[in-house]
């Protein structure tokens, strides 16, 4: 899940106003899912630093989204992933993927080498280049894998549940 989803629920941006962002990971902590990292923790750093606001600090505090994030910031609720990055998938990736400090490219592989979603509301440099990542990883990826943004990843998920 990248960092954007959970920032989403913090500052109005639009993006959430229909609140299903909080649906969404109602649902998702309700099903017991854990959250793909990478063996490095890039994606982790990344979380620390954009998420470290008091709000996502306090044990105690009883907000909806400090809750979500506490769960999804639990260490034992998190699956570490090696990420080669002499693979082909990794190679593929990188050269559609877009980002100095890996972060975005580690989201997408870990996703694509477990067969996962990825939860993204990175229109430009993730959730835009859904087609042209399947047409290049085609084979090297796992059955399963996708990319959504919040919205359709609701709209998919909790349409059929």
């Amino acid at each position: 899940m990248d960092t954007n989803v959970f920032g989403h629920l913090t500052h109005y941006s639009g993006i959430n106003k229909n609140q299903h962002i909080n649906k969404l990971l109602k649902y998702l902590i309700k099903s017991q899912i854990s959250l793909l990292v990478d063996k490095d923790n890039k994606i982790l750093n990344e979380y620390k630093h954009h998420l470290n606001k008091p709000t996502f600090k306090r044990k105690y505090d009883k907000r909806e989204e400090s809750y979500f994030l506490q769960y999804f910031m639990d260490p034992a609720r998190h699956k570490p992933v090696f990420v080669n990055e002499t693979d082909d998938l990794w190679n593929a990736i990188i050269a559609i993927v877009d980002d100095p400090n890996e972060v975005d490219q580690r989201l997408v592989y870990v996703a694509f080498c477990k067969g996962k979603l990825l939860l993204s509301n990175d229109n430009e440099d993730i959730v835009s280049q859904r087609s042209l990542l399947f047409e290049k990883t085609k084979g090297k990826r796992e059955k399963g894998s996708d990319i959504m943004n919040s919205q359709q990843a609701f709209n998919t998920i909790l349409s059929n549940d």
